[in-house]
């Protein structure tokens, strides 16, 4: 089954989370895991990523998985999550893309993705 990794699992990853490393490397050895272009601009932006070495690892671990590009389709899907659900616009996408990948979304955020009932959500801790 196809996985999308959200930016959390990443975060946890940067930050030292053992578990988070140990996840990402259980799905480098697979396929068919993803992440959303939005993530790389949730993770380059945030204070974690203040240097260039981060910046340059966290580049290095997205190369590892599939990337999904936000186009209109799925744009207009998390439009349509964003009315049904109100999600904040970032989880929308992050909802509508394992919804088009008919995907498991792995995240820490049960709480605001559980509302979403078109997908699959698992926390992988």
């Amino acid at each position: 089954m196809a996985v999308l990794i959200n930016s959390d699992i990443f975060i946890d990853a940067l930050r030292g989370s053992e578990d988070a490393k140990q996840i990402l490397n259980i799905l480098a050895e697979g396929k068919n895991a993803f992440y959303s272009s939005l993530t790389v601009a949730e993770l380059l932006s945030s204070k974690l990523c203040d240097d260039y070495r981060t910046r340059d690892s966290t580049m290095k671990i997205f190369s590892i998985f599939e990337k999904v590009n936000v186009d209109d389709s799925l744009a207009q899907k998390a439009a349509h999550f964003r009315r049904k659900y109100s999600l904040p616009l970032p989880d929308a996408i992050i909802a509508a893309t394992a919804h088009q990948l008919k995907a498991e979304l792995l995240t820490t955020n049960i709480r605001d993705f559980s509302k979403v009932g078109e997908i699959k959500i698992r926390n992988p801790y």
